[in-house]
């Protein structure tokens, strides 16, 4: 575990040591998402979804034999780590990016997994 600690300044700005924000891959004036648990604050970087979607359809591209065109299921895993209002929005941009529904799961607090199989089986014609 790597515990440092930062600063909290008089204008409410959180100083996160070099280490923490590498760690967690984060540049100069990227947008974080904090929520308190326990008495904890936690910190994790505001995902774009959109552009993780596009690095998967680019290695699909690039692994060649129309792998690219098949049909797929697209799911956002991990949810219950979501706020509400994040995890809405994060649906809404993969949908509109991909032109169908996109799954909302949790494969660890065991969230829509019946709705993912059920899919599956759909998809495949079982």
């Amino acid at each position: 575990m790597n515990v440092q600690r930062g600063k909290l300044e008089s204008d409410g700005t959180l100083r996160v040591p070099e280490e923490l924000r590498n760690a967690l891959g984060l540049g100069e004036g990227e947008w974080v998402v904090m929520d308190v648990v326990n008495g904890e604050l936690r910190i994790r970087p505001h995902k774009d979804v959109v552009r993780d979607l596009q690095v998967v359809e680019q290695e699909l591209q690039a692994y060649g034999n129309g792998l690219e065109e098949r049909p797929r299921l697209v799911a956002l895993n991990k949810v219950e780590l979501l706020l509400e209002e994040e995890r809405e929005e994060r649906l809404a941009a993969a949908s509109a990016h991909c032109g169908q529904p996109v799954l909302a799961i949790s494969a660890a607090a065991s969230i829509q997994l019946d709705r993912l199989l059920a899919a599956v089986w759909k998809e495949l014609g079982i």
